[in-house]
């Protein structure tokens, strides 16, 4: 991978926004802080791999993981789906409240992906708009749920 820019970084790693160096597609890599997790960070990556069987349009999608140094399993990663959108949190700080069709729709595709995700027994633990990813497509919200933790 081929790292461009950070998109962003918290309590526990930073995203980077990276490039395929083979198929050229854009990618989200985050990168683990070991000592600020919770849990161990092998659970941390099962769990990652639970998350990628929800198959789910409005859940970020997971392409791998792992840790950058295999032998001594450290340096965890993520390596997930791009999704050029704003946040929630973002979108309403500079465009103002949403239209209530617009939120409608965007807490239907919300639920739809919670349902989901819970029926697969995942728990999100922190849906907030920053934690939101939207984007319009065409007359429509396209919209994905990010940082299940």
């Amino acid at each position: 991978y081929e790292a461009l820019r950070i998109l962003g970084a918290g309590g526990f790693g930073v995203t980077l926004l990276a490039r395929d160096r083979f198929s050229k597609g854009q990618v989200a890599i985050k990168s683990l802080f070991t000592e600020d997790l919770e849990r161990d960070a092998g659970q941390v990556l099962e769990e990652a791999t639970t998350l990628d069987h929800i198959k789910h349009r409005s859940i970020i999608g997971l392409r791998r993981c792992g840790y950058v140094d295999r032998q001594n399993l450290r340096r965890p990663y993520l390596v997930m789906e791009y999704f050029p959108g704003a946040t929630l949190e973002e979108h309403v700080q500079s465009s103002g409240p949403l239209p209530f069709d617009s939120a409608l729709e965007l807490a239907v595709r919300m639920a739809e992906a919670l349902e989901a995700a819970h029926g697969m027994k995942v728990l999100h633990r922190d849906i907030k708009p920053a934690n939101v990813l939207i984007r319009r497509d065409g007359g429509s919200w396209d919209v994905r749920i990010i940082d299940f933790g």
